[in-house]
């Protein structure tokens, strides 16, 4: 589904309508008075469309999308992003006319500055182009607008509970009667909450972290660590809590009532915060406790945190709490409201070994191994897709063990993990409970992501260039702040969430950020209709939704498709082939692309590049790994670019 934050749409529309009234003022515009009135009444419409792709978006999450919807929001993006593309191209004509009246100046030529600067008046003012596209822009968007009371009544339509709510709670009790290949991991815990604190001061609770994407294992490990022996004999209580329900949303009332549950194991009435704090502190008392917070998503709530602590610090010294969370920066805020030790694990995928004796263990549950010889170089082919993740060798392990033929295990091993057999452990669903809890600009530069190979190394100059070139830290963000603190700052906390992990380097500019296969195909599987990547082996259909693509040449023909796709914002092309009409191929593609701010060639058989890049006016980030076969030929497209004023990335490497 496309997405669209409010706040973007209204920082365009308004911006459009300022624009407007600018022309209609300063100029003869004739068709000024009904411009204005249609102006006028998209400005009433931008709260109703707020509200609208307010519920849309919660309807996505919800899975509960709605074609007509889903089509409404296509053409408000399409509109909006023409207006967007309007209002860039008069800018751009306006620094055109500041750099040659700088140039002017610099040559003591200043009347003819003048002369210039009024001729610049006239032709924004009064070129009937120009005025056209604004009436276009502002014509588009009013079209779609005026639809906006009948889509605000479907989008708030009838709606049900977000389906992930409650399947993924769980208890003290473990559905896996063995661990496997958590030893080491169990070991480091239980050791370390059967040690005493340091310091005699009283109130202080310590907190050990699991940390780790969906589907790792972090909820059995600490079942395990319960049940363990020592663990059971160390403390007066262990209390289970499952935060992950209520949408994410940490209310201190909620989670208090679910300790004084679990502790007395009897149903909880009490709905005043003071009385529940007073009973709760009753009840832990001269305690020694450890509480298990299962599943813990946000990190904003730091005062309801405060409140649920509070009354235990009557505990037992010695009491700890036992946390899991897909998010490092909830650990750590945690550990800064109780105030005690805090220690994280973060849990990653499975030793080989480990991850084959759980795979099979389900895949030929009720059977033996032995007994299936035939199967086991499919399975073994299986189990590479599913990326050592234990919830996989879970899922896809049950799925295989309802057939043992070898037809049968094919038909698994033929499919995309995207689309093996789902069940209430479907291993996508799971994962896409940390992406709903994103805020939207975080989603959106998280989809970006998928056009790029998996397993690829991003250099954080690089991705932070590039979602600011395409467009993700969106202008209204960058008239606060310089939009490379602003990306700098979505790829810290979409790290801290766990969409990233780093490969630290001396200089962290030049650190590299890898995100896990699953992750990856979450990315592919939330971004459909935006962002595609074409290889050699799935040259599919390109959508005309497309935003963000990426292609694998095998032969220059498949640029074609390219030139339907007049919303393109990024545009990465790789190839190794040797093809005669290369040139004329790119540029006469390139030339049909005119919305592009990202462009990246690495293709190294073309000894002329496209003139058609210097007319892509809107371009922000231009890399270039080519061949040329001279150094004036190389020199030349260079100068070439001179008129890209918006030009804020250009990597140009010449092969030869």
């Amino acid at each position: 589904m496309a997405l669209v934050t409010e706040a973007v749409a209204s920082s365009i529309i308004e911006k459009l309508m300022d624009t407007v009234l600018d022309h209609a003022r300063l100029s003869r515009w004739p068709s000024a008075r009904s411009v204005k009135a249609e102006t006028e009444k998209l400005n009433r419409a931008v709260p109703r469309i707020g509200a609208i792709l307010d519920a849309a978006a919660q309807r996505d999450l919800m899975k509960q999308r709605n074609p007509r919807l889903d089509l409404w929001v296509w053409q408000f993006r399409d509109a909006l992003e023409a207006a967007d593309d309007v209002l860039d191209e008069i800018e751009y004509y306006e620094l055109e006319e500041q750099i040659k009246a700088r140039d002017n100046m610099v040559s003591g030529l200043l009347s003819s500055c003048k002369r210039k600067l009024a001729d610049f008046v006239k032709y924004v003012f009064v070129n009937d182009e120009i005025l056209e596209k604004l009436r276009e822009a502002v014509k588009g968007l009013e079209v779609v607008a005026s639809d906006a009371d009948t889509f605000l009544q479907l989008a708030n339509g009838p709606n049900q509970e977000l389906i992930a709510n409650n399947f993924r709670e769980a208890g003290l009790f473990s559905t896996e009667r063995r661990i496997v290949g958590r030893g080491t991991e169990k070991e480091i815990i239980v050791r370390w909450l059967m040690a005493e604190p340091d310091g005699d001061e009283q109130g202080l609770l310590s907190v050990f972290s699991i940390v780790g994407i969906g589907g790792m294992g972090k909820t059995t490990l600490a079942q395990h660590v319960c049940k363990d022996q020592r663990v059971t004999a160390n403390f007066d209580l262990i209390v289970w809590v499952c935060v992950s329900d209520n949408c994410g949303i940490v209310d201190a009332k909620t989670v208090i009532k679910k300790i004084i549950e679990d502790t007395t194991r009897m149903n909880c009435s009490l709905d005043n915060l003071n009385t529940l704090q007073c009973t709760l502190q009753e009840i832990m008392t001269c305690k020694k406790f450890l509480l298990v917070l299962d599943d813990v998503w946000r990190d904003d709530k730091r005062m309801e945190w405060g409140k649920i602590v509070a009354p235990l610090r009557s505990c037992e010294r010695g009491s700890k709490i036992l946390l899991t969370t897909r998010m490092d920066l909830v650990a750590k805020m945690v550990a800064r409201v109780t105030e005690g030790e805090s220690k994280s694990l973060n849990l990653t995928g499975l030793e080989e070994n480990d991850f084959m004796t759980l795979f099979y263990r389900h895949a030929f549950a009720g059977t033996h191994p032995s007994e299936h010889q035939n199967l086991h170089e499919i399975g073994n082919k299986i189990a590479k897709k599913l990326r050592a993740c234990p919830l996989a060798a879970k899922v896809i392990g049950g799925v295989l063990n309802n057939s043992f033929t070898v037809d049968y295990w094919n038909k698994i091993l033929s499919k995309d993990i995207l689309d093996m057999p789902s069940s209430e452990d479907n291993i996508m669903g799971i994962l896409e409970l940390s992406y709903i809890y994103l805020p939207m600009h975080l989603q959106l530069c998280f989809r970006f992501c998928s056009i790029f190979p998996q397993d690829y190394k991003f250099r954080k100059v690089e991705l932070v260039k590039m979602w600011m070139g395409s467009g993700l830290i969106p202008w209204h963000v960058r008239e606060k702040r310089k939009g490379e603190d602003a990306a700098d700052e979505y790829l810290d906390h979409l790290t801290k969430k766990s969409f990233f992990s780093i490969e630290p380097n001396i200089d962290p500019d030049m650190s590299v950020y890898c995100i896990h296969d699953l992750l990856h195909d979450l990315a592919r599987c939330v971004s459909g209709g935006e962002c595609l990547r074409i290889t050699c082996n799935n040259s599919v259909p390109i959508p005309r939704t497309i935003r963000h693509l990426f292609i694998e040449l095998e032969n220059f023909s498949m640029l074609k498709e390219i030139r339907n796709l007049s919303k393109l914002k990024t545009l990465i092309i790789t190839c190794s082939i040797q093809h005669s009409d290369a040139e004329q191929e790119l540029n006469a593609s390139l030339s049909e692309t005119k919305s592009l701010r990202v462009l990246k060639l690495v293709i190294k058989t073309v000894d002329k590049i496209p003139n058609s890049i210097k007319g892509l006016i809107h371009l922000r980030y231009l890399e270039i790994q080519a061949s040329w076969t001279s150094r004036e030929q190389f020199i030349c497209f260079l100068k070439s670019l001179h008129k890209l004023y918006y030009l804020e990335v250009m990597d140009v490497h010449n092969y030869t």
